[in-house]
């Protein structure tokens, strides 16, 4: 019963803290969708309306809202803009519009907008916000706040994300009006609209803009605080965790206490068992040879002693020559059983200080201590004629192929072990039943 609770409460806590990943990859959001479907509240207006040339039209659908919009240099500046109000607007009651949205809680703002014209592709954003400490629409038609951002229509493959934080009143608003500094301030508090449009210094031609989405968004929960709680979390479930595995370990130590002696031969034979085991580990199950773990050690006190006291080191691949074939026609009993012969007449007929390992497969790596190239070449021929002398049986004689390289002394083992491994595979290419060296 413990060990399953153990376990269920590990793996809730694995899938409560991929859902917080996963919340905190895709954001846990409060979204504000601004309607842009809505002719009643979308109002197209250029500086037609002040003496210039410039027209606009703008058309809602499904998808969005879009204006067209011609651009003439007649106006000092010649502007295109695209009003979107968040409430009901009744143009004869301009008080109406006191009764915006406050998304003063809101951090983001995702626009999908594209841009066809005459370059800059650039565009304003301008959320505007309502105060009666110096907004007066009935006196002054431009007092409601203008919070700007300038985007760059076709930067973002998909919407763009701005963070409110980078919205600013633009300049001349504020020096318009004698107002306190705080005052003079971003302020998102009360907002009924939202504009769209044209750059200060707008080139003269026909630009059409497309509006796919407006939206802001808030964070309920911070990516950092997330993150921290997943910390907490864990860190709580494993302060849990060694407090009771403290408990349980004073509990097995009173036990311990009462059986030393039993714990003493259990340790002692836990050790010898570990030894056997990792002698095992480091020996060809089939031909009691070292593997390729178990000559590690020796390749690294090979290279030592090369470095340190110019002691050559060489090594010898040995290849059996088309042990497949035999394989195919005799059957693996009777391959492993040439396996273990080979070895061992190899192993026979090496010096005691030379190490003889299985490389893997049919192939086999013999360390040659103390050894220049032209002394470990004499060894590789020397074998080169034993294993083509022996007969496997009654009826079968095996060859072999082998590779021959000597150690650099700035050479790592690793392009060593290659070296002598292509001279392996030239004396293969070049026919088997020789001996090849790297030089």
């Amino acid at each position: 019963m413990k060990f399953v609770n153990k376990y269920l409460l590990l793996v809730a806590l694995i899938v409560i803290t991929l859902l917080l990943l996963f919340v905190h990859n895709k954001g846990f959001y409060k979204v504000l969708n601004i309607p842009l479907d809505n002719n009643e509240r979308i109002l197209g207006l250029s500086d037609a309306s002040v003496g210039g040339d410039s027209m606009m039209k703008v058309s809602t659908n499904a998808e969005g809202t879009s204006f067209n919009c011609n651009i003439v240099n007649k106006f000092q500046w010649p502007f295109c803009q695209l009003q979107i109000y968040m409430i009901p607007f009744n143009e004869q009651d301009k008080n109406s519009l006191q009764h915006g949205f406050d998304i003063s809680e809101y951090d983001e703002l995702f626009v999908d907008i594209k841009y066809q014209g005459p370059k800059p592709e650039l565009l304003r954003l301008h959320i505007r916000n309502y105060n009666p400490a110096y907004t007066n629409l009935e006196v002054d038609s431009n007092s409601m706040k203008i919070n700007e951002f300038k985007i760059e229509a076709n930067a973002y493959k998909t919407k763009q994300f701005i963070n409110l934080k980078d919205f600013y009143v633009v300049p001349w608003w504020g020096s318009e009006r004698n107002l306190p500094t705080e005052l003079k301030l971003r302020e998102f508090s009360n907002v009924p609209l939202i504009e769209v449009l044209t750059t200060d210094h707008v080139q003269e031609g026909e630009l059409t803009v497309n509006i796919n989405e407006i939206s802001f968004r808030r964070l309920y929960i911070s990516n950092e605080n997330l993150l921290f709680t997943i910390i907490a979390m864990w860190l709580a479930a494993a302060a849990g965790y060694l407090i009771l595995q403290l408990h349980n370990y004073r509990s097995n130590l009173k036990q311990a206490r009462l059986s030393n002696n039993r714990l003493i031969e259990i340790m002692d034979a836990l050790k010898l068992e570990k030894a056997q085991i990792e002698e095992m580990s480091k020996r060809d199950t089939l031909t009691g040879l070292r593997n390729r773990s178990g000559l590690s050690l020796h390749f690294t006190q090979c290279a030592t002693d090369l470095l340190e006291q110019n002691t050559p080191f060489s090594i010898v691949f040995i290849d059996i020559d088309f042990f497949k074939n035999i394989n195919d026609l005799y059957g693996h009993n009777r391959g492993d059983d040439i396996l273990v012969t080979f070895a061992q007449i190899i192993h026979s007929n090496i010096r005691i200080a030379d190490k003889l390992g299985r490389w893997g497969g049919e192939e086999f790596i013999l360390i040659c201590t103390n050894s220049t190239l032209n002394q470990a070449n004499s060894i590789a021929e020397k074998l080169c004629r034993i294993i083509q002398q022996h007969l496997f049986g009654s009826d079968l004689q095996v060859t072999a192929s082998f590779g021959v390289a000597e150690m650099y002394p700035d050479e790592s083992v690793k392009d060593f072990i290659e070296r002598a491994d292509k001279a392996l595979y030239k004396a293969k290419a070049e026919g088997r039943n020789q001996v090849q060296v790297s030089v």
